[in-house]
């Protein structure tokens, strides 16, 4: 019996510093995903992007638009339903827009979009800048 192939102990390098320029959207997306897309593409304006991002970026753009549609059919189908027996019951599309919304909340956080993810990604002052504030203010 043949064992498994032996696996590296390295990591594969990830190039980190892609250009939007080079983060392309999958083929094949309609057009207003796209339009999405590029908008979020250019918020991302000073974060560093790599082409692994294209894929959390397509989600939240699709999840924006899923929030959107479930939107306009609350508006029109408005917030509860009476099923065919008089039953009243919350219409579906408000769990549907909820958990879009818990998505792309969740994909802000990772694309470091929301205000929280850009405190965490703030440098915390070292020791050295401490001590030259230090000495700057003893002065």
């Amino acid at each position: 019996m043949k064992g498994r192939t032996a696996i590296s102990n390295k990591l594969n390098a990830v190039d980190n510093t892609a250009s939007k320029q080079s983060i392309a959207i999958p083929s094949g997306q309609p057009k207003h995903i796209t339009r999405l897309f590029r908008q979020i593409l250019s918020q991302l304006n000073g974060i560093q992007l790599c082409e692994q991002d294209t894929h959390a970026i397509l989600l939240l753009a699709k999840n924006l638009n899923t929030i959107a549609d479930a939107d306009k059919a609350l508006d029109k189908g408005g917030m509860v339903l009476t099923t065919k027996s008089g039953y009243v019951q919350p219409n579906p599309y408000i769990a549907i827009r909820n958990k879009a919304q818990d998505n792309a909340l969740k994909l802000l956080r990772q694309l470091g979009m929301t205000p929280a993810a850009r405190l965490a990604t703030r440098a915390k002052p070292t020791s050295e800048t401490q001590d030259e504030l230090e000495a700057f203010n003893n002065d």
